[in-house]
């Protein structure tokens, strides 16, 4: 047998596997029928070496599938599952109502850190504007305390705006994570 009609026959054998794997069997058995000729051994003599090819392939072997069992109800199942559906539904109903509440809760703090962004941006730029009206009516002193706190505030709500994206996007993964955790449980594969 040749180097050419091995691998011939060794890709017909190992079809079944994925393309990766096959790609690196064949790439150590060629090796390795390589390395016994560089030892001096001739074409089929490192062939022969190398053993009966379907005993070297029993470990790549495709794994036999075992028929699928389907779930069957019988009769008492469904009466039983009719009888217990006030129970079971309104189960069903309040841990939706529950996980619906949860998302509410969460994005409901999201808002209202927005919402205390907004008011220390509109304190701050308000008493920043103030400011210049209060230079007329009570001097600098009076100037440079509101300035100030409108400065203050402004650059607070400058702080508080990266703080608020920040918990947004934390939220945002926790709800997907979560969501992608219920989907899991509910329709796992098989």
């Amino acid at each position: 047998m040749t180097k050419n009609e091995f691998t011939r026959e060794l890709k017909q054998k190992i079809n079944h596997l994925p393309k990766s794997e096959r790609r690196e069997i064949l790439r150590y058995y060629y090796e390795m029928i390589s390395e016994r000729m560089e030892d001096g051994m001739t074409e089929a003599e490192a062939i022969e070496a190398l053993g009966n090819l379907d005993e070297l392939l029993s470990e790549y072997a495709p794994a036999k599938k075992e028929p699928k069992k389907g779930v069957r109800l019988r009769g008492w199942h469904i009466v039983m599952l009719i009888i217990g559906s006030p129970l079971w539904i309104s189960l069903v109903v309040a841990l939706l109502c529950i996980l619906l509440s949860f998302y509410i809760v969460i994005w409901a703090l999201v808002v209202c850190f927005y919402a205390v962004f907004a008011a220390l941006a509109v304190c701050g730029f308000a008493l920043t504007m103030a400011s210049f009206f209060v230079l007329f009516e009570g001097g600098v002193p009076y100037f440079l305390v509101v300035f100030g706190a409108g400065a203050f505030l402004s650059g607070l709500a400058i702080m508080w705006l990266i703080v608020c994206n920040f918990f947004a996007k934390g939220m945002a993964k926790v709800t997907a994570k979560t969501a992608k955790g219920i989907f899991k449980f509910f329709f796992k594969r098989k």
